[in-house]
């Protein structure tokens, strides 16, 4: 079996609930900018060495000053972040971080990044040789963190090319209480009882601000469903305890005596076990005190989400897709007079259907694919059950040739079900394709096929200085963006057929025309892009990845089309954290996003690997059937790593009241185990 053959069956076998689309978006460089960027030397303070806080402190958790040296002389806009690491348990975040010293760089701004970390980033103002910033003093807000290093990491942006990174060296370390429960973690039931792993508490010697003393307590409590089992008991090492509330929803563990000559007390739970009575999708968190504040939080197990998976049953990509089709439109619900038909080639990365998102949802409708040389079985089939009456037909005759076009025309129309016939024959629009043979001609020529007539935002909340607020890259676009509607495009790199289709749900569910600009890393926007978009009189365009996507030259040409066009830039690293971005984009409050609700709390699911999974989502993510609501896209990285960007959004989804999944693709390419690390990553913040 050749590799083709091999990845289109990952595309298209068994399972129940997951969508998965690929973007290659990026960083890169670019082509005007300064030969050599500054370089920054970090250090502590002279003599100093890292600080000791404690885990549980409201600002004034102090951390030696720390020197940064720039060596060049920077830019205007030039950006110097420090990054505080998320820590292991808890939350830390930069208070305070002053500059001291220098007159170039100016105040911080402290922010959080896509992955929920702390950063404090210090833009230049002017053209000062060989800076040097003093940031003294550095605070930090902490709750429940573990006993660690407050990692730093830095980097230095200057325009035109890529960010660089220096070491900084830890100036503040965290000794607090440690808790530990539940590993492996446990899967709850909604209603019942479960064993759960034994539960510790840790009191490290010589707290910062004390340790417990006689009589000092420590409270589990768990949510507001559940309750502990009987028979849970306590033992303790370096000191005594007491423990009480067994049978209840809080356990209390009241201190005896501690042990100086250990001065540290650990505490053992044993025995342990919860009740749920009726309790909802996501972890069941303890929240646990002390006379010495919060503790780190812990969870003893997560009741999951459900995963709904889509995919052909015969194991091909053109089953997947029409699989995709028909749970968007249901025949109960009246199937759909409508579909868009696409070549199925592998060759051609799925780059006919590409701008079909804005076609689909112009026409309220979904995709079908098929090979280009005659009608394919999933394609006819599903025509007939749905009740199609007529098929828009996207790409040129080497894409869907004359041959299929005929068979197509021939085909008697059946009602929804397919079962009675309608006494007509199906009807052909199209093809619709740029008549110079590129993908890029097609997409201009479904964005302009209906003129005027697409939709309008205003995400003016999104637009930043630095690249906007869904921008993880080098890559720049508009300071700001229109505080009213206006006419909205969706730019894509042709090459980089992952992030089209992960911005495929949006572009449906909004109307947004999807423009193909080129090949990545291309320099200059393509004639047919720059046709359609000035035809169609676009004054905002979503440009969707970085700079080895579409090149900052590139984002000029677009700004400075009719007159003037807003640009925001959605980019990540790589694929699977453009796919995150864009779902945050899509789930944020109107003004700054598209004020998605979270829909039926699902989101869908794809990977990378091939192009062919996602292919039909567009209709799925994008509200056609409200069983499925709007669901945003999440990609992981292979069949069976995740990967770290979908890891940190599944926290985010899952904050935002997303438990369950719709999986696109069968088990060999989101194979059980997958679908379980996204579940459990979805449940682990959603309570």
């Amino acid at each position: 079996m050749n590799r083709s053959t091999l990845l289109r069956r990952w595309g298209v076998t068994v399972l129940t609930g997951v969508t998965l689309f690929g973007g290659l978006s990026i960083i890169g460089a670019s082509a005007a900018s300064a030969a050599t960027a500054p370089t920054v030397t970090a250090t502590l303070s002279a003599g100093a060495s890292a600080t000791t806080i404690a885990g549980s402190v409201t600002g004034g958790g102090s951390g030696n000053s720390l020197t940064l040296a720039v060596a060049g002389t920077p830019a205007i806009g030039d950006r110097i972040t420090l990054t505080l690491a998320c820590p292991s348990t808890g939350t830390a975040a930069f208070d305070v971080v002053t500059d001291t010293a220098s007159a170039d760089f100016g105040a911080a701004t402290l922010s959080t990044n896509a992955a929920g970390c702390s950063t404090a980033t210090f833009t230049s103002t002017g053209t000062v040789a060989n800076p040097t910033l003093v940031l003294s003093p550095i605070t930090y807000t902490t709750s429940g963190v573990t006993s660690q290093a407050l990692s730093i990491s830095g980097t230095y942006a200057t325009l035109g090319l890529p960010a660089t990174t220096f070491s900084v060296p830890t100036n503040a370390n965290v000794v607090w209480f440690n808790v530990s429960a539940n590993s492996p973690a446990v899967t709850l039931p909604t209603t019942g009882a479960t064993a759960v792993s034994p539960l510790s508490i840790t009191e490290p010697a010589n707290l910062p601000g004390g340790n417990l003393g006689v009589g000092g307590t420590i409270t589990l409590t768990l949510p507001a469903t559940d309750t502990w089992g009987a028979g849970t008991s306590l033992s303790t090492v370096g000191g005594t305890a007491v423990l009480t509330g067994q049978a209840s929803r809080t356990l209390t563990i009241t201190v005896g005596a501690v042990d100086n000559a250990v001065g540290s007390v650990l505490f053992s739970l044993s025995n342990v076990s919860v009740i749920t009575t009726g309790a909802t999708v996501g972890a069941q968190n303890l929240t646990i005190g002390s006379t010495l504040g919060a503790l780190p939080s812990a969870s003893v197990g997560s009741i999951l989400g459900t995963a709904t998976t889509i995919y052909g049953a015969n194991g091909t990509a053109d089953g997947t897709v029409a699989a995709e089709f028909e749970n968007a439109y249901p025949t109960i619900s009246g199937g759909n007079a409508n579909v868009v038909l696409a070549t199925d080639a592998p060759s051609a990365n799925g780059s006919d259907a590409l701008a079909a998102s804005y076609l689909e949802g112009t026409l309220h409708t979904g995709l079908l694919i098929t090979p280009s040389t005659s009608l394919g079985p999933d394609a006819r089939q599903a025509i007939q059950l749905e009740g199609v009456k007529t098929v828009y037909v996207v790409g040129g005759p080497l894409a869907i040739s004359p041959t299929v076009i005929a068979q197509i025309t021939s085909l008697p129309a059946y009602n929804p079900g397919g079962l009675t016939l309608t006494g007509s024959n199906v009807t052909v629009v199209g093809p619709i394709y740029g008549t110079d043979g590129t993908a890029e001609g097609t997409a201009a020529a479904i964005a302009t096929r209906y003129g005027t007539a697409y939709g309008s935002g205003s995400f003016a909340g999104a637009y930043s200085a630095s690249g906007g607020l869904y921008n993880d890259t080098t890559g720049v676009a508009s300071a700001t963006g229109p505080t009213a509607p206006v006419p909205t495009a969706i730019v894509v790199a042709s090459s980089d057929w992952q992030d089209a289709m992960s911005i495929a749900p949006e572009a449906f569910k909004m109307r947004f025309p999807v423009v193909l600009a080129g090949p990545s890393t291309s320099t200059t926007l393509g004639s047919d892009a720059r046709a359609a978009l000035t035809s169609l009189g676009v004054k905002q365009v979503i440009v969707i990845g970085g700079q080895f996507a579409l090149q900052n030259s590139v984002e000029a040409q677009i700004a400075a089309l009719n007159g003037g066009v807003s640009v925001l830039r959605i980019a990540g690293i790589d694929a699977t954290d453009t796919a995150a971005q864009i779902a945050n984009f899509a789930l944020a409050a109107s003004g700054t996003g598209l004020g998605w609700t979270a829909g039926n709390h699902a989101v869908l699911a794809s990977h990378v690997d091939y192009w062919s999974d996602a292919l039909g989502a567009a209709a799925l993510g994008g509200g056609a059937n409200p069983a499925f609501g709007t669901e945003p896209m999440v990609l992981v990285e292979n069949p069976t790593t995740v990967g770290q960007y979908t890891t940190a959004e599944l926290q985010v989804l899952g904050g935002a009241g997303i438990s369950n999944l719709t999986v696109l693709g069968g088990p060999l390419a989101m194979p059980s185990s997958t679908v379980q690390s996204l579940l459990t990553g979805l449940a682990a913040a959603s309570h």
